[in-house]
């Protein structure tokens, strides 16, 4: 089978880690790197965290660390709204990272020059670094493949009522992003209601699984969780994702509204050009079967 190439973009959230190892678990997909950003401002703390991630599954991913702040000092942090950074993962082992004198943005620019059209790229981040990338190659922004943004959403937000936490992170740079003419897939607050997993479905992953699938169950712990590993089932089976091509814009200036994902639905825009294919909805029964065949799957190819 011919696995997609694949940069994913994290942050050390646990939603982020749980996409980094379904998609290095994955039979479809190849990981070819892996860029750090930061919630908290810390870009790299989430590639010490990333490493010590990588000693756990026991494989070796180049890994670059991005920008830890937003492009603009308006934008917010997560550590400014009284939100604290996760605890030590007691169960990852410790690890020295080495940081790479290569930015992250050149090392994506470096790997799509090399394989134009070839490459995959997945946000399950603030999109900081891709915006970083857009601004300083955007000759290269229409030679990946695609990209999958797990953020955003079409009706509603997490952070705030209008706005998904990602693009609220750095709403500057997810509109530079959404300008950028790169060919995006925006897997969003919508479909939460289809990628769930119920107390039942988590335990038994966890029972039944080896490393992996109790890793896989022990990050799966909420929607936004899920929501971030739903971007990487969309990479895996594409055919089995319910998508609608929209014109989508970021609000910068709303006072209630700023970070959130407008996509203009109706046609009173005329002059919008659908610029991103908006994931509404999946099958959650293959969904969470996918979820168990990745990490059964993974923890074979570990066990020998």
């Amino acid at each position: 089978m011919h696995k997609k190439p694949l940069i994913i973009d994290v942050d050390g959230s646990d939603g982020s880690l749980l996409a980094l190892v379904l998609a290095c678990a994955s039979e479809e997909l190849s990981v070819e790197g892996v860029t750090c950003t930061g919630r908290w401002g810390a870009a790299d703390r989430t590639a010490v965290t990333v490493t010590r991630l990588c000693e756990y599954l026991q494989i070796e991913l180049p890994i670059y660390v991005g920008n830890g702040r937003p492009l603009c000092s308006q934008s917010h942090l997560a550590a400014q709204t009284g939100e604290e950074p996760p605890v030590d993962r007691a169960f990852l082992p410790p690890a020295e990272f080495l940081c790479p004198p290569q930015p992250a943005a050149e090392f994506m620019a470096e790997v799509i020059r090399g394989r134009a059209g070839e490459i995959c790229l997945a946000a399950v981040a603030p999109l900081t670094d891709l915006a970083d990338l857009a601004i300083a190659y955007p000759q290269l922004c229409r030679k990946v493949d695609r990209v999958v943004i797990a953020g955003g959403g079409t009706v509603r937000g997490d952070r705030t009522p209008a706005a998904e936490h990602n693009i609220w992170c750095d709403p500057e740079a997810a509109q530079i992003v959404f300008r950028s003419g790169m060919p995006l897939i925006m897997c969003g607050t919508d479909v939460e209601t289809s990628c769930y997993m119920c107390p039942t479905e988590r335990r038994g992953l966890y029972d039944r699984g080896g490393d992996i699938g109790r890793l896989v169950a022990e990050l799966a712990k909420d929607a936004a969780c899920l929501r971030r590993a739903a971007a990487i089932y969309v990479l895996c089976r594409p055919d089995e994702v319910n998508l609608r091509r929209y014109p989508v814009e970021i609000d910068l200036n709303g006072t209630y509204t700023r970070g959130s994902t407008v996509a203009l639905m109706s046609g009173y825009y005329p002059d919008k050009v659908a610029n991103t294919d908006v994931v509404l909805a999946l099958v959650r029964q293959r969904f969470v079967q996918w979820l168990f065949d990745t990490a059964a799957s993974a923890d074979r190819r570990r066990q020998g």
